[in-house]
């Protein structure tokens, strides 16, 4: 069974690793940017990527889902959807 409690700190140890996470090289490589492997989830996520390709309202949603076989594990899915992309608008979210 997972708690609201493990859930929670699963979801802020992924946001963490999306925005600050995602190194991975030596020491020395720390000033080459291809090295940083979360870019596009930070920007996602903080909504700040170019404004030709972010639309001005995005959907968040979060879902979870256990492991096979590892009841201790969870896996957790963010996922941030244009208004463009939203079928039935109308009725969406109502």
């Amino acid at each position: 069974m997972r708690t609201m409690s493990a859930l929670k700190n699963q979801i802020y140890f992924n946001v963490k690793q999306m925005l600050f996470g995602g190194f991975y090289g030596s020491d020395s490589q720390m000033n080459d940017s291809s090295r940083y492997t979360e870019w596009e989830h930070a920007g996602d996520l903080l909504g700040c990527r170019t404004k030709h390709y972010d639309a001005k309202t995005k959907y968040f949603g979060i879902s979870f889902s256990g492991l096979k076989g590892d009841s201790s594990k969870i896996s957790v899915h963010m996922m941030g959807v244009a208004k463009r992309y939203i079928q039935n608008y109308k009725k969406f979210n109502r």
